[in-house]
């Protein structure tokens, strides 16, 4: 444990080549001496990746195994003895399938770089793990790599890369629902999620994720895309190579040189695959590149997050509210069984797990549900001060100023951590026009017809339509436009 300890620091610090990107002009013999140093290292790893695989596999932490297989595969492509560590960590952890897939990977690169065929005892564990049923022999670590392994066929784990539940989602079952019914149905390939900040369209994109895993067997991949960034005067190309390669990281793709947009919509074309697109509001212009995915793999289906619309012709809109609020006459048990009220509890324990509202404080956290209109964002900000305040007192400080919302959740994303953020990242996204329009929209606290909207600010339907679609206000049934408080108190 002790050295598998030292070496899981060692491959931890291990960033990349020995100082890679430094060139020194007439310099040969240093150029020399920096090759032969940078491959001593890169030796150095690829042993350390070794026995930590074989450590992880004699431990039966096989997704350890599996991980550190794949990082020797990714320094040397050609390391045979790793694909079989990757195939046994793969099968023992009940993932046969995915197992022969690294096979065939292993086959394609020897082909395709030696004019190769994997060796005996490659294709020896292959047909082991492909004829399962019956075998009894059990692998053993050996310095050369497994040799056989014991063959409890189970069923397929899905694939997914998404992150562990870690909190309670509440009030979101039906939408999820929803939202994979949408997904199957034969003319639906994209489902864009649209929803003003902090209404949890993150949430709702994973848990969707989740209830879908098990329908598409090449996997459900989530793609963040907040952290793509790209100038505000960015082509469409440019824009769509930067979602391609956040596509093709998450899907593990090899570019070299090849193209990332061509490179991703040909690994997708034969696959059945979900990609869950989180964020897309601020890379709009790569849409061509999105449907020029979908025309290509049939078997693909898209679930996108947006503060609007991608505007696809094949696109369907899955408006996101906040959660339903119940009346604060409402009896006490149905109080507490109210999404909104179960999110601010929860929220609290975990800053305080005795936390436990009597019936005066759940009148208040109600209160505090239909101050933020059901914003799960706003009642988690709120709830974070319980350790600080009284649920009275919360209530009155948010009366007074939303500005009061400051998280104290450091796991939140930074724009997360205060609705005054929030906002100024939607602010940010709208132009000098619609700007001007929201703030004179915000002076009206309830909804407001079309022709009296126009004539207050001075705008055209067209802006106010462009914020509708932006998810910075509502618009009913009846046409009337509505600012959500939040928005109208810091857009004032």
């Amino acid at each position: 444990p002790v050295c598998a300890d030292y070496r899981r620091r060692l491959v931890d610090l291990y960033q990349g080549e020995f100082l890679d990107g430094l060139y020194l002009n007439d310099a040969q013999e240093f150029e020399d001496w920096l090759l032969l140093r940078r491959e001593w290292y890169r030796q150095q790893m690829l042993q350390a990746l070794t026995l930590l695989a074989e450590h992880h596999l004699v431990t039966q932490d096989f997704a350890a195994a599996e991980r550190y297989a794949q990082r020797q595969i990714q320094l040397d492509p050609l390391r045979e003895n790793a694909y079989r560590q990757a195939m046994v960590a793969l099968t023992r952890d009940g993932r046969q399938d995915e197992a022969l897939d690294v096979y065939q990977q292993c086959a394609t690169v020897l082909f395709t770089e030696l004019n190769l065929t994997p060796d005996a005892e490659t294709v020896a564990l292959h047909n082991a793990i492909r004829t399962t049923v019956g075998t009894d022999r059990v692998w053993q670590p050996s310095d050369d790599g497994p040799r056989a392994l014991d063959n409890v066929r189970r069923p397929r784990a899905p694939l997914h890369n998404l992150p562990a539940r870690t909190t309670t989602v509440y009030g979101r079952s039906g939408e999820s629902a929803a939202l994979v019914r949408l997904l199957q149905q034969t003319d639906c390939q994209l489902v864009t999620v649209r929803g003003s900040g902090g209404m949890g369209k993150t949430t709702l994109l994973v848990e969707t994720g989740f209830a879908s895993a098990a329908l598409y067997p090449d996997g459900v991949w989530l793609v963040p895309l907040t952290g793509v960034t790209v100038a505000d005067d960015a082509s469409a190309v440019v824009v769509a190579h930067a979602v391609a390669m956040a596509i093709g990281r998450v899907l593990r793709l090899d570019f070299g040189s090849a193209d990332p947009q061509k490179t991703v919509a040909d690994y997708l074309r034969s696959r059945h695959i979900l990609l869950l697109l989180d964020n897309m509001e601020h890379l709009l212009q790569a849409k061509g590149f999105i449907q020029d995915m979908l025309d290509k793999a049939p078997n693909l289906a898209i679930l996108a997050t947006s503060h609007e619309n991608l505007d696809l012709p094949t696109e369907r809109i899955f408006v996101l509210g906040g959660l339903p609020v119940p009346d604060t006459h409402s009896p006490g048990h149905l109080l507490r069984q109210s999404p909104g009220v179960l999110l601010f509890v929860d929220s609290a324990k975990r800053l305080m797990d005795y936390y436990e509202p009597d019936d005066a404080d759940l009148s208040y956290i109600v209160e505090i549900c239909r101050l933020l209109q059901g914003m799960p964002l706003g009642i988690e900000l709120a709830a974070s001060w319980v350790e600080q305040f009284t649920c009275a007192e919360i209530r009155d400080a948010i009366k007074r100023d939303f500005g009061f919302l400051d998280a104290n959740f450091d796991d939140l994303p930074s724009r997360h951590r205060s609705l005054r953020a929030l906002f100024d990242h939607t602010w940010q996204m709208l132009s000098r026009t619609e700007q001007s329009t929201l703030a004179h929209l915000s002076i009206f606290s309830l909804p407001v017809s079309r022709v009296a909207a126009l004539s207050i600010t001075n705008s055209n339907l067209a802006d106010l339509v462009s914020l509708a679609r932006k998810s910075v206000i509502q618009q009913d049934s009846a046409g009337y436009f509505l600012v959500h408080p939040l928005v109208r108190h810091f857009a004032a």
